[in-house]
């Protein structure tokens, strides 16, 4: 692509970033620019951590939060196995400042085998070759994006060859329109209502069920299960049903309205 061109879409696609300021439009955006990539599914993670004995780890009181287009059923599995705590590319998060796709993971540090599991699992959910970047703040916030595809492997390493840089700095203005725009400050409990199905959804959720067992389960339509979840992350100031759980849990709220 000669010089110009790529400046013109790299500006472009810049602009589109440092606009963005609604959760929709962050989840359509991150969506829009997957796809112009060649990647067909992404997920940012953002939030805080903290250091405790020399080592680093999420910051319990501030609840990471997530924008993601992975499959439900993976995110189930993910949360139901505490993959977090193996995760290659949380680790990746942890102790470098530069992207790398999986299998640079693998290539610097051999992945165990429940790592290898892991990685066996999301594959079984299409999600076969990724490519992570982690962000780093000054006050221990981070933030960390990760795109996937099926293609084979040789079409996955052109496209990250190709385009390496230009999403590395996609994903630092990515990461500042987000933590700074976006996402809100704890609200206070006090301020949080939420009503008797939408803590009662909230934690069949937390046990791991679906939005269709829940359905079961209250005798109700998957489509309503899904109504109160999503009014649930609106008061709660958050993306995903993970977080929205999380939060009920961290801000105490056991009160219904």
């Amino acid at each position: 692509m000669p010089e110009t061109k790529f400046l013109t879409e790299l500006d472009s696609f810049v602009e589109r970033v440092d606009a963005i300021d609604t959760a929709p439009g962050s989840q359509q955006l991150l969506g829009r620019i997957a796809d112009e990539f060649g990647f067909e599914n992404f997920t940012y993670l953002g939030g805080k951590t903290i250091t405790v004995n020399g080592v680093r780890q999420f910051d319990l009181h501030e609840p990471p939060f997530c924008i993601t287009n992975f499959p439900d059923e993976w995110q189930r599995l993910y949360i139901q196995n505490d993959y977090y705590k193996i995760d290659p590319a949380i680790l990746h998060l942890m102790s470098s400042i530069l992207p790398a796709t999986w299998d640079e993971f693998a290539a610097t540090t051999p992945l165990v085998s429940s790592q290898r599991k892991m990685l066996g699992d999301a594959a079984d959910f299409g999600l076969q070759r990724g490519f992570t970047i982690p962000i780093h703040g000054p006050s221990g916030e981070f933030g960390l994006l990760s795109l996937t595809s099926s293609v084979r492997t040789e079409e996955f390493a052109r496209r990250i060859e190709r385009s390496r840089h230009t999403l590395h700095l996609l994903a630092i203005h990515l990461h500042n329109a987000l933590y700074q725009r976006i996402r809100n400050p704890e609200p206070p409990a006090a301020a949080v209502r939420l009503t008797q199905r939408e803590v009662e959804v909230l934690r069949w959720t937390a046990e791991g069920k679906t939005s269709w067992e829940i359905s079961g389960i209250l005798n109700l339509s998957e489509r309503t299960v899904n109504f109160h979840l999503d009014r649930a992350k609106k008061k709660l100031g958050v993306f995903s049903k993970t977080h929205a759980v999380a939060k009920m849990y961290t801000l105490g709220i056991t009160k219904i309205f």
